[in-house]
């Protein structure tokens, strides 16, 4: 796993007027490591770092022209100070009045001996600038850990790279990120505290596995963060449309326990919580199947809401017509071969009471064979090619399921 320093340095003022951050000494992990006295946090963090065991394989530098260059010398062993005093004082005295394009590339190679940095000078308002060039920087196919120092420089900047790293760590395998602040004005104290604020990692996971669950409906990660492990063979089962409601009533007394600890894990169990409920209360496999085909069908998984309703249906018609054993596929074949007859008017109408039932369910079975097996749609185009229609044959046909439903209670 590649270790990845992302720090921000600004300009900083003196209380005399001067330039450059006030030089002080930051106290890690509760005092347990206290820093050498510096003007730039993220020189303290670094070593930090690497007296942790941490190999940081590249340390990439947010400014702007007019930032702070020089201070990174603080990063570098004193030893090796000598070797770069000249471009030192060459990139002080232009900083002034911003640093050029060149000098800063030459400090950096300069630097590069000894620590392995990127110096990124962006305009302030160019907001595209941090994941542009960290895309750059980050590439696919590594694992990486990213310690993140949003201490200096303009505030909105560490703003703009914080939602930039959660745009990242969808596009890069990024295992953990971990963020830190020099509190430089928290405490009157000589040391200073530096805060690890870990909680960050803990919203962008619920953040991103909440978000998978609205649009897919896949549970088990959302679970997982909210402290419910090992349940994919669970969700595996509902894809396969098995009955698992002892696993869900599990589920649900587990989610419950969370809901009033803490308030924003609340919410989310709750949402959850409700729609497994729904779920293992369902007495009946086609209920069961209706409930999930809506959930896609909002969800704009159209294909899966598709399948599961016609399916629902033909389930349905078993128990109407008092098939034993309607889950085995050739009894299933006999519910859909009878509904078939009432429409031709082979047999009389128990289940397809109206002519309009057969005509929407003949639509859903072209359509659900047409989008399955990507074959002709032979006539029904628009059902394939235009949502609205799609829309208002998928409503129908679940009014209809309902209908007959309600009619068998």
């Amino acid at each position: 796993m590649k270790n990845i320093l992302i720090s921000l340095i600004g300009r900083g003022r003196k209380p005399d007027g001067g330039k450059g951050y006030i030089k002080t000494r930051y106290s890690f992990d509760n005092g347990e490591y206290i820093s050498d006295e510096t003007a730039f946090f993220g020189s303290a963090l670094y070593r930090y770092l690497v007296g942790r065991g941490y190999d940081i394989d590249k340390w990439i530098i947010f400014g702007t022209n007019t930032s702070t260059w020089s201070e990174i010398i603080e990063a570098v062993n004193s030893v090796q100070h000598e070797r770069l005093e000249e471009m030192y004082y060459k990139v002080l005295d232009e900083e002034e009045n911003g640093i050029t394009d060149k000098t800063l590339k030459q400090w950096e190679c300069n630097i590069s001996n000894f620590i392995n940095v990127n110096l990124v000078a962006v305009d302030p308002l160019d907001y595209k600038a941090y994941i542009n060039v960290l895309l750059n920087i980050i590439t696919a196919g590594d694992e990486y850990k990213i310690f993140f120092d949003m201490t200096h420089a303009f505030r909105h900047m560490s703003t703009v790279l914080s939602f930039s790293l959660m745009y990242l760590k969808y596009l890069r395998d990024i295992k953990n990120i971990e963020v830190y602040y020099g509190a430089l004005d928290m405490a009157k104290d000589a040391v200073k505290p530096v805060l690890k604020i870990d909680f960050i990692n803990e919203l962008f996971s619920l953040s991103t596995s909440f978000d998978l669950y609205k649009n897919s409906g896949y549970f088990p990660e959302i679970l997982k963060d909210l402290g419910i492990s090992n349940r994919e063979n669970t969700y595996f089962k509902l894809e396969l449309n098995r009955n698992p409601r002892n696993e869900l009533r599990e589920i649900v007394k587990e989610l419950e326990k969370i809901v009033g600890s803490d308030n924003y894990k609340t919410e989310t169990a709750l949402c959850i919580k409700n729609q497994l409920s729904r779920l293992y209360e369902l007495k009946y496999l086609d209920e069961r199947m209706v409930e999930r085909a809506k959930f896609f069908f909002d969800k704009k998984q159209y294909l899966k809401a598709l399948v599961l309703l016609y399916e629902a249906i033909i389930i349905l018609a078993g128990r109407a017509y008092q098939i034993p054993d309607k889950q085995n596929y050739e009894k299933r074949e006999e519910s859909r071969r009878r509904i078939k007859e009432e429409i031709k008017g082979i047999r009389d109408r128990k289940f397809i009471k109206r002519e309009r039932m057969g005509e929407v369910f003949n639509l859903l079975e072209y359509t659900r064979n047409a989008a399955v097996h990507g074959s002709d749609p032979q006539g029904i185009q628009e059902y394939l090619e235009q949502r609205s229609y799609f829309e208002s044959l998928f409503n129908e046909a679940l009014d209809i399921y309902h209908e007959i439903s309600n009619s068998l209670s």
